[in-house]
């Protein structure tokens, strides 16, 4: 990863080298690469679930390598939550949510045109 004034000029999978930047362009330091220690990475054995797998790689894509196995790390724990099917999300019966808007009466509005460059949506 190269770095001048806090800008990213490429963000390929590739050492983190430290050092320092002559503005003046006529000389460059020798860097050397900078030892970064992963938080905690995920142990070997233990993959992603195959449901979890393309959200991981959709979901990290562009960050680095440390918050990669960050994210992949909060995936895993929390795997549980994310459904496997739509057949997993199942239904809530009788909940029912009250809202309290006091004494105002309903507000009656006709139905706004949808912008033409929106139709294609609808």
């Amino acid at each position: 990863i190269l770095v001048i004034d806090g800008q990213h000029l490429n963000s390929a999978d590739a050492d983190v080298l430290w050092g320092e930047y002559n503005s003046s362009g006529a000389e460059f330091q020798e860097l050397a690469p900078l030892e970064i220690e992963l938080a905690t990475a995920i142990e070997p054995g233990h993959h992603l679930p195959s449901h979890i797998q393309e959200l991981a790689r959709s979901s990290t894509q562009g960050l680095t390598p440390l918050q990669r196995t960050e994210a992949r790390q909060l995936l895993m724990e929390f795997s549980d939550v994310f459904a496997r099917s739509s057949k997993d999300m199942g239904c809530i019966v009788g909940c029912t949510h009250s809202v309290n808007v006091g004494d105002t009466s309903p507000i009656r509005q006709s139905p706004r045109r949808v912008p033409p460059h929106r139709l294609e949506e609808v």
